[in-house]
């Protein structure tokens, strides 16, 4: 069963930074969209490095 997940951080990691998981997860957003998938992103409930395909 593949995986449906995936966390990533902005490099270098600055975890106070959280803008820069904010531009990731506009990134991964745009691209994701472009490619017709749907993700959802673990920012919306304090997660900021998990991404996930629905």
């Amino acid at each position: 069963m593949p995986s449906l997940a995936v966390d990533a951080a902005p490099y270098p990691i600055n975890w106070q930074n959280i803008k820069e998981f904010y531009h990731l997860w506009g990134i991964v957003r745009g691209i994701a969209i472009a490619r017709g998938f749907r993700v959802r992103w673990g920012g919306d409930w304090g997660d900021y490095c998990h991404f996930e395909l629905l």
